[in-house]
């Protein structure tokens, strides 16, 4: 049974920049396209509401008046449809189980809006939930082609994301069956708060399916993780393990701030593509914008205690990334592993990527990875290493420590400063995350004994170094096994594609 109940009261925070409001749903945030990519992810961040220390912090959400209580058992679609599809309305879950797939859905331009769904401590969703605004957008390939043949449908779908969806304390658990539990398409305005996200498994006949326990692609901009966790796999086998925790393709704005994650994954933590499929000339002016760019752009990962092995933190197409205040605890081969993205009537911008203020942990080959191409002069570098502690930083590139790793074309110039690299007496530099001058000097102590057999290793391709004090050298090491997949030292894959991703939420059993 549902019940209807009116919401009092209304939600205030208190900060050091004074009283604000909570924002009435998900607000709506734009990032700076009318710079044109120019203004600094980090400045960006600094007045953003969600960052704490920014002087417009107001991070709460109120939601709406107009709320259903379900209890397990019940049916969560039922209420979702119950819904006024324009004006919305907040969904109670009780404690316990619910096993079951939700989809929040609309009609072509007429989505579903102002959708909120928050749990009681002990809900548990055992399905998937898929948020999009029409079911012309259920299938990826569909709703690509159509788009290319003009269907008005489908372009009202492209042009009214499902927005203002908030979800909160919900534990997303795939019981060891589903290849993943969040699926978004075509969505604005999405916040995950508190939730959990385990037991997803990973498909045998990669890449034709799902690439992480979240999959987001076809536009998605201003969508957040709070205060959640990712649980990978405990043990790392291939059938098993989900790829990565995240995987949201061409997102504009967002990013994950206060989460954890723990466990395995068989290639990285958080992967973010560029949607080339999705650049469309939404305005109809006869040109790609910048706005209308589906790189990914304007997106932070901060404040993060990341505990999951696998090749990089952060594997990453596309501009002004943030990587800051977060802990790494567990070995990567990477913290960031960056990749341009060409095609032949497009080339995106791959600038401006800045890791500060970390403590980070057991670092294997470099700290910021440029992966670029030999043969394509792409607009691709520019990378910032400043003020982070590195602890058990085991690099087997020469000369030690590499903090900035380059192959292929990749401009400059760089900025490393202030960091302390394996050097109990170094304190980092105290910057500001939007900062100028640092004058401190890094840290420096290699390791007693290098390491020689990975050193050893001979390769073909051509690689540019960047150690801890910003010079420039020339080493060269393996590039690709036999089956022409790139192995890193300790043998683990470095998967970076498919672009197009074909996930589909598993059937309840």
């Amino acid at each position: 049974m549902y019940r209807s109940v009116v919401c009092i009261g209304c939600a205030v925070l208190i900060g050091a920049a004074g009283i604000h409001a909570a924002h009435e749903g998900v607000p709506q945030l734009d990032i700076p396209y009318a710079d044109g990519g120019s203004k600094p992810v980090e400045e960006w961040w600094a007045a953003h509401p969600f960052y704490p220390e920014s002087p417009n912090y107001d991070p709460a959400i109120n939601s709406p008046s107009n709320e259903v209580s379900v209890s397990a058992g019940e049916s969560i679609q039922d209420a979702v449809e119950g819904l006024p599809v324009e004006t919305g309305g907040t969904i109670r879950l009780g404690a316990g189980t619910y096993r079951q797939n939700v989809v929040v859905q609309g009609t072509p331009g007429n989505p579903r809006r102002h959708v909120h769904i928050l749990g009681e401590d002990g809900a548990v969703l055992e399905g998937c939930l898929t948020i999009n605004p029409s079911p012309k957008a259920d299938d990826y390939d569909s709703y690509d082609g159509c788009l290319h043949r003009d269907d008005a449908d489908c372009w009202a779908t492209l042009l009214n994301p499902a927005q203002d969806v908030y979800v909160k304390n919900v534990v997303f658990d795939g019981y060891m069956t589903l290849k993943e539990v969040i699926r978004l398409h075509t969505v604005r305005d999405v916040i995950f708060d508190s939730c959990t996200f385990r037991n997803v498994v990973a498909s045998v006949d990669y890449p034709n399916n799902a690439m992480a326990m979240i999959n987001g692609i076809c536009q998605l901009t201003n969508l957040w993780f709070r205060g959640c966790t990712f649980q990978g796999s405990e043990n790392r086998t291939l059938d098993v393990t989900p790829y990565n925790a995240t995987y949201l393709d061409g997102l504009h704005g967002g990013g994950m701030i206060g989460c954890t994650t723990t466990n395995e994954y068989w290639s990285n933590t958080y992967l973010f593509l560029t949607n080339l499929d999705f650049t469309e000339d939404e305005n109809g002016n006869g040109q790609i914008d910048y706005r209308e760019e589906r790189e990914c752009k304007y997106v932070v990962i901060y404040d993060n205690e990341i505990n999951s092995g696998g090749s990089a933190v952060v594997a990453y197409t596309g501009q002004q990334l943030l990587f800051a205040g977060n802990a790494v605890l567990a070995g990567k081969n990477h913290i960031m592993q960056i990749e341009p993205r060409v095609a032949d009537w497009i080339t995106y911008q791959t600038y401006h990527h800045v890791i500060v203020d970390n403590t980070i942990s057991n670092v294997h080959l470099s700290c910021l990875y440029y992966k670029g191409y030999e043969s394509t002069e792409a607009p691709f570098g520019r990378g910032v290493v400043r003020c982070n502690t590195f602890e058990g930083y085991s690099s087997s590139l020469d000369p030690w420590p590499v903090l900035i790793q380059e192959s292929g074309y990749v401009e400059g110039p760089h900025v490393i400063e202030g960091n302390c690299v394996e050097d109990p007496g170094c304190v980092p530099a105290d910057c500001e995350l939007v900062s100028g001058a640092v004058t401190r000097s890094p840290g420096k102590r290699r390791p007693a004994e290098p390491h020689a057999a990975a050193r050893a290793r001979a390769g073909t391709v051509r690689q540019h170094l960047y150690t801890l004090r910003g010079e420039r050298v020339d080493y060269n090491r393996a590039a690709r096994s036999p089956s022409g997949v790139f192995v890193t030292p300790n043998g683990k894959h470095v998967l970076m594609e498919p672009e197009k991703m074909r996930a589909e939420c598993g059937t309840i059993k």
